[in-house]
């Protein structure tokens, strides 16, 4: 957890400190700070990668915000409902870009010209991987980012005085296959009743249109902010979050960020560690005395069974209201290419978390000495060890703190815009939230909801993007403060 008022920091995953080392950078130029504005303008190169102890400056924007007036509010909301039917069709035009990994540029496309359109100063960006592959928190791929870009949009401040706040979203889906488990086109965006259909409607496109659309309403409305508003559409969130971080690394940094992932209307309290792993477990198709991998691979999996009902043991807090906070995923399955051939190699591909108060590293050598273990009493595998690789998420677990003006203004205008209290829950998903968390920003992460993301027949509630675009809305001409 971070805290403001402290120069105590806890950075998670392979980064501890207990304090801060008072040599660090402020990562805010000088000059943006004598006009007044909370600007997100890029900060220094050697600045990029400081952590921010007790920035006077990011103290001083920190203060109580300006309440907007009841007439104020109701102007934001009319804006918000009389571009719904175009945010709705904006949302379709997201959905409709099959942007599985690898194939993003063009819904970037989409949100880049939706974004000049509407008269923010938009930058594209590839990722620089011989840069990036020095930041903490980079996770190492196997897949290319060869042409592929991030969208920055920014609309700049119309006055002195206020905060910056970045909207950040990732436009990449996980595959819709097979296909003929859908009921729905995946990238048909069907509506049906107040449902829209297809992947990515809910994780996260849904979401971050509510986003983008929020800002949108607030020009609608001629509402002038003094502050900068970024918004960050990113790629490769669902394999690395390495689009993410090479945002920030860039320096495109606010004072804090709203990230609209689907959470069924709540704010995230804390989410675990992610991280992939790749096991090859060998085999041998001599016809005297042969050994199937595939056979073989099955034993890993049940031990694997075995670590994840021991990791799910009394669970840590904040995660003890979840069921089954540690996942451990066989995600793929590769074995053989004949079915009179015995395998003689079989591919897992693993997805598993751990709690926050632990490091990537730490967690990582959990998993491989629990496997070491097992092989260690199975003959052929003590002879034949199990070959593990790391590959995409080294994703940190984080526990946020609630005590940030950010989170008390979301849940205000929640409760403004639902008639309800803001729910404030652990889950055991990732989001590139860490990564706002690394750099001392306070970031809120909340979503529309819906059912079935990563699965057959995903959907949004369309009700949902309505409410969370007027929240949205609220909460960044708050935020920010009005002309």
């Amino acid at each position: 957890m971070s805290g403001f008022g402290s120069a105590r920091y806890a950075v998670f995953g392979d980064h501890e400190f207990a304090e801060f080392d008072p040599t660090y950078r402020v990562i805010f130029v000088e000059h943006e700070k004598l006009e007044g504005r909370a600007a997100h303008t890029r900060v220094a190169p050697e600045a990029r990668r400081a952590f921010v102890p007790e920035s006077p400056f990011i103290m001083e924007t920190l203060a109580s915000t300006k309440a907007l007036s009841p007439e104020l509010q109701a102007r934001i909301i009319a804006a918000v409902d009389g571009g719904f039917d175009a945010e709705v069709a904006f949302l379709e035009s997201l959905v409709r870009e099959p942007s599985v990994r690898g194939n993003t540029n063009g819904v970037q496309a989409v949100v880049a010209r939706r974004l000049s359109a509407h008269g923010l100063d938009v930058v594209q960006e590839t990722l620089d991987l011989d840069r990036l592959a020095s930041v903490a928190g980079y996770a190492a791929v196997e897949w290319s980012y060869d042409g592929l870009v991030n969208v920055v949009g920014c609309r700049s401040a119309a006055g002195p005085g206020g905060r910056s706040l970045v909207l950040n979203g990732h436009i990449d889906v996980v595959s819709p296959a097979p296909l003929s488990h859908w009921t729905k086109d995946p990238f048909g965006a069907q509506i049906q009743g107040d449902r829209m259909y297809g992947r990515g409607t809910l994780d996260m496109k849904g979401g971050f249109a509510a986003a983008i659309c929020a800002l949108e309403a607030l020009g609608a409305a001629e509402i002038g902010l003094r502050g900068d508003v970024v918004v960050q559409s990113v790629f490769d969130e669902e394999c690395s979050g390495n689009g993410t971080l090479a945002l920030l690394d860039r320096g495109h940094l606010g004072d804090a960020a709203i990230i609209a992932e689907p959470t069924q209307q709540t704010v995230v309290s804390a989410y675990v560690g992610v991280m992939w792993a790749r096991i090859t477990v060998r085999g041998s198709a001599a016809a005297l005395a042969p050994v199937n991998a595939a056979e073989k691979a099955y034993e890993v999996i049940r031990s694997l069974r075995d670590l994840e009902t021991q990791w799910n043991h009394n669970p840590q807090e904040p995660f003890a209201s979840l069921p089954h906070p540690i996942n451990i995923n066989i995600g793929m399955v590769h074995a053989g290419d004949w079915p009179s051939t015995v395998p003689e190699e079989a591919v897992l591909h693993i997805r598993f978390s751990c709690y926050p108060n632990e490091t990537i590293a730490a967690a990582q050598a959990r998993f491989r000495t629990h496997l070491e273990a097992f092989s260690s009493e199975d003959a052929w595998l003590r002879e034949h060890p199990l070959e593990i690789e790391w590959t995409g998420f080294r994703a940190e677990g984080v526990v946020h703190e609630l005590n940030h003006e950010l989170y008390r203004l979301v849940g205000a205008h929640h409760r403004k815009i639902t008639g309800t209290d803001l729910r404030a829950e652990p889950t055991s998903a990732t989001y590139d939230a860490r990564y706002f968390t690394r750099y001392g920003r306070p970031v809120v992460i909340y979503g529309p909801i819906g059912e079935d993301l990563h699965a057959p027949d995903e959907w949004v509630s369309l009700t949902s993007v309505r409410e969370i675009t007027r929240v949205i809305a609220l909460t960044v001409a708050q935020w920010c403060g009005v002309v």
